[in-house]
């Protein structure tokens, strides 16, 4: 097989984003589930008002993937 630089112009196969990510999600491997009642509950929560970014510091891990299947609440398909 036969490599091939990018050239100019070419787009990479991959986002840098993703790969930031992946990189900081490497050590835990953190995947986590909803019990599927407790999203669809979640899901249709109207948000008002701010959001604490506090909650923001306080997670399990550098980096987590929390698992998003489709729901019919979602007006767009979301991937962890």
């Amino acid at each position: 097989m036969v490599s091939k630089k990018l050239q100019r112009g070419d787009a990479p196969h991959f986002n840098p984003a993703l790969l930031g990510a992946l990189v900081a999600w490497r050590p835990t491997k953190g995947i986590y589930r909803f019990h599927p009642e407790l999203y669809e509950s979640l899901i249709e929560t109207d948000l008002e008002g701010d959001v604490p970014a506090d909650v923001l510091l306080r997670l399990p891990g550098w980096a987590v993937y929390i698992e998003t299947p489709a729901s019919e609440n979602l007006p767009f398909p979301v991937i962890g």
